[in-house]
């Protein structure tokens, strides 16, 4: 499938980021701060996010960036990049768990156009472009035909907030 610059952009940004996080991961120099009381982040995270802007900024220097770690938000940019340098994960990262993933979204106005979620440690890249669908490591996928969620497989994660929740 031939992608869009936006796509394509999308994908190189996100080696980019993988290739810092597998630097870090597993290792003792990730240097863990955090956001509030649960909610960390790592070198790994911010300096896989700089690597990610860089690569997009290179290439549309005009786009808006709205980031996670370093709270950049110009999400009012007609095209806005929304980049999730170590997305579902800082917590799995920190503990050596195998599921984290680059997250980079692209918004042209107010509707996502294109999106690129890169796990590394299950080699799978899922591409998702408006009027092309979405794909896995190339094959086209769909959403399930399954109609009844009790017979489905529902997945989820718990928000840092929990502890208000409870």
């Amino acid at each position: 499938m031939k992608f869009s610059s936006y796509t394509s952009t999308a994908l190189l940004a996100a080696k980019k980021g993988v290739s810092v996080l597998l630097k870090y991961y597993n290792s003792d120099i990730l240097n863990i701060e955090y956001k509030g009381e649960i909610d960390p982040v790592t070198q790994a995270d911010i300096n896989s996010q700089k690597e990610i802007i860089k690569v997009i900024k290179n290439i549309f220097p005009q786009d808006g960036i709205f980031t996670e770690e370093d709270e950049i938000n110009e999400i009012e940019k007609e095209y806005c990049w929304i980049i999730g340098p170590l997305s579902d994960g800082t917590v799995n990262f920190v503990h050596s768990l195998p599921m984290f993933c680059v997250s980079i979204g692209l918004k042209f106005k107010n509707e996502i156009i294109s999106s690129i979620i890169y796990s590394p440690i299950t080699k799978e890249i899922f591409i998702a472009e408006k009027n092309k669908g979405a794909w896995l490591n190339g094959k086209k996928i769909r959403v399930s035909k399954t109609e009844d969620l009790i017979r489905a497989l529902a997945v989820t994660g718990f928000p840092y907030y929990i502890k208000k929740i409870l």
